[in-house]
């Protein structure tokens, strides 16, 4: 497979953008019918076609590595050689900024890999956006929505009616929701798409501020330098959306949706006698989350693309790593706080790698399937 971003930059058919119809009120953003509408119109526009997008830096069978500092110059510089960590941790303000995010996916045992991400910097607004993207079923979700995404967000900051709204309190979380909106929106126009992905965005802003949004299971987690710059301390940014929560529950019985237990995991399926057992196994009616991009049929069901949103503060030296389930399911948080600790001389790009690495030895050490796997990592300083 092949990363859908190197360098980061993006060449453009064309350098015109939306102008939206209508000015964004001065409110605070709701997830409820009117929302859905006025960002519906907003961001029913004709898109615009990306081109030239390039191969990763440095690819194999089995992974790809993209990294980029605040300039844009890519590294050809793979060394993960553990001589160079020792046992302590060092002030962070003598870590080298050369490299402060970095990312890496991995194939693991599975056929393809359906994980997408980007990492931008819009230097105009010391703004950098992170995004992963997890597809689930038989389709390419996760492709077109993170083209989808990349797109709307250029529009978004080359807007100056949109810009307008920069000092709003919900200005980033809004950004955030029309993009997935826009993107859920062009997935949907293939009425016959039963499958969809996650989507998790995370913004660094120039209030050293993370706002983050999300749909599905792709996680978002900081991890905070401690007083003593020594140790780490994990805080979720995210929650994965289930089934099985109660609001969630409670939403899809609403809209006719059932939630059942299969497959080792509580599933959302369709209404009682709206499709056959047979129907639902064959067309893979049966997800094990409860938001997520795309899916025409469980959309109807209770599947929303509406995401959730949080927001932190983040400090010098403290680490966000946005990752697909690849990663979480294999490494606790308690472990990677301890990695961080010890190779905290390390740069950015080593320790994404160090950790796509541990998972694949994990993976291979209990002979066990790996998923898809792909790390952002991003050293605030």
């Amino acid at each position: 497979m092949q990363a859908l971003l190197d360098n980061y930059e993006i060449t453009w058919v064309s350098d015109n953008y939306l102008k939206f119809k209508m000015k964004k009120k001065d409110s605070s953003f709701m997830l409820d019918d009117d929302t859905i509408r006025k960002c519906s119109s907003m961001l029913d526009r004709d898109i615009m076609m990306l081109s030239n997008i390039t191969n990763p830096i440095q690819e194999d069978h089995h992974s790809i590595t993209t990294d980029m500092d605040i300039d844009y110059i890519p590294s050809n510089n793979n060394n993960n050689n553990s001589s160079n960590s020792n046992n302590n941790c060092i002030n962070s303000n003598n870590i080298s900024n050369q490299f402060h995010y970095s990312s890496k996916t991995f194939l693991g045992t599975r056929q393809e890999n359906q994980d997408r991400f980007f990492m931008k910097l819009y230097e105009n607004y010391n703004l950098t956006v992170i995004g992963v993207l997890d597809g689930h079923g038989d389709g390419d979700a996760s492709t077109p929505s993170c083209h989808s995404i990349i797109q709307h967000l250029y529009h978004q900051f080359n807007n100056k009616i949109f810009l307008q709204d920069c000092n709003q309190p919900k200005f980033y979380s809004n950004s955030i929701a029309n993009a997935l909106l826009k993107a859920n929106t062009e997935l949907l126009k293939d009425k016959e798409m039963d499958f969809g992905t996650t989507a998790t965005l995370a913004y660094i802003t120039d209030q050293n501020k993370v706002v983050c949004g999300w749909v599905g299971d792709s996680t978002a987690v900081l991890f905070r330098l401690q007083k003593d710059r020594m140790t780490y301390k994990s805080e979720y940014l995210t929650r994965d959306h289930k089934p099985e929560d109660t609001l969630e529950k409670e939403r899809i019985l609403s809209v006719g949706g059932r939630v059942v237990y299969r497959l080792g995991s509580y599933r959302v399926i369709p209404k009682q006698g709206v499709y056959s057992n047979e129907d639902i196994k064959k067309k893979r009616l049966a997800l094990n989350m409860s938001r997520a991009l795309g899916h025409s049929i469980l959309s109807q069901y209770g599947i929303s693309p509406l995401p959730d949103f949080s927001e932190t503060s983040i400090a010098t030296g403290d680490i966000l790593i946005v990752a697909s389930d690849g990663l979480w399911n294999v490494l606790e948080l308690d472990e990677i706080c301890k990695i961080l600790c010890k190779y905290s001389n390390y740069s950015i790009k080593d320790l994404s790698d160090y950790l796509i690495d541990l998972v694949d030895k994990k993976c291979i050490k209990d002979n066990s399937q790996c998923d898809n796997t792909t790390i952002c990592c991003y050293r605030h300083h």
